[in-house]
């Protein structure tokens, strides 16, 4: 069973669909933050001198380096990623329960395996929509893209900045890390939803509902640690937490809507 809903979930075109629309973020992001370098006027008065043109010229390249490239794809991308995690499997509970397959489901196999099952794979979905996106996204800079770190002096690493810096494949293992992390979590914030509310849409909405609220609560709260913006911008903060917190916060959370979620999925609750 752990195959096919492995399969249910990656071999249809809702994950193409996720692919196509992280790209366009990631693309935008980069655009946005870069557009002055890309159409940089070359024929401005005050740069006609043969240095200054070959000064402006390194200088564009330099900024265009794939790695100045790479962290400027963050910033629109990065507020999207709690509606990314949702858009792969996170409803499938619910569909199986509003179809009324889960009888059948229940029928073939333990109920408790199916939990699992679901729980396991929802998290796997969550964590690789947003991992794989980014991570093709970077293989075609590097295929197509120039430069390396020490000439990438625009390139931003936030909390792990001197890790970038030092070993970017090094940063490149925490980032995809941290965003499989917050793609699990974030998932089975609405796989357990789904157990409490039968609305489709309210489900895939949860995990931007809880985002922004928790951001809310925890700053004024000064609670710093556990404000959820802190783990899809931590590339840009500079200070004010522990890389620790990080991961705290999301295994925390993890723990917390696990436990809810195999709570309130017990066939009693189910049929009753």
């Amino acid at each position: 069973m752990f195959k096919q809903e492995m399969k249910k979930a990656f071999l249809n075109k809702k994950i193409i669909i996720l692919t196509i629309v992280s790209f366009l973020l990631l693309a935008f992001s980069a655009y946005k933050d870069l557009k002055g370098y890309i159409f940089l006027d070359y024929n401005a008065s005050d740069i006609q001198t043969y240095e200054a043109q070959i000064a402006m010229k390194q200088m564009v390249y330099d900024a265009l380096n794939k790695y100045n490239i790479w962290t400027s794809s963050m910033s629109i991308y990065s507020l999207f990623m709690p509606i990314l995690v949702t858009m792969c499997y996170a409803t499938s509970y619910f569909d199986d329960i509003n179809s009324k397959f889960i009888k059948f489901i229940n029928f073939r196999t333990n109920h408790k395996k199916y939990i699992f099952i679901k729980y396991a794979v929802n998290g796997i979905v969550g964590g690789v929509s947003l991992v794989l996106p980014p991570l093709l996204y970077f293989i075609i800079l590097s295929i197509f893209g120039h430069g390396d770190i020490s000439t990438a002096t625009a390139a931003i690493g936030g909390l792990f900045d001197n890790v970038l810096h030092k070993n970017p494949s090094v940063y490149l293992l925490i980032y995809f890390t941290i965003q499989f992390l917050f793609g699990f979590t974030y998932s089975t914030i609405a796989l357990t939803v789904s157990t409490l509310i039968k609305n489709k849409i309210a489900i895939i909405l949860s995990p931007v509902v809880y985002f922004f609220v928790m951001t809310f609560v925890a700053e004024n709260l000064n609670l710093r640690f556990m404000m959820p913006s802190n783990v899809t911008q931590f590339w840009a903060i500079s200070g004010g937490i522990s890389k620790s917190s990080i991961f705290l916060q999301l295994i925390i959370n993890t723990i917390v809507f696990s436990i809810m979620f195999f709570a309130f999925s017990r066939k009693e609750c189910i049929y009753e």
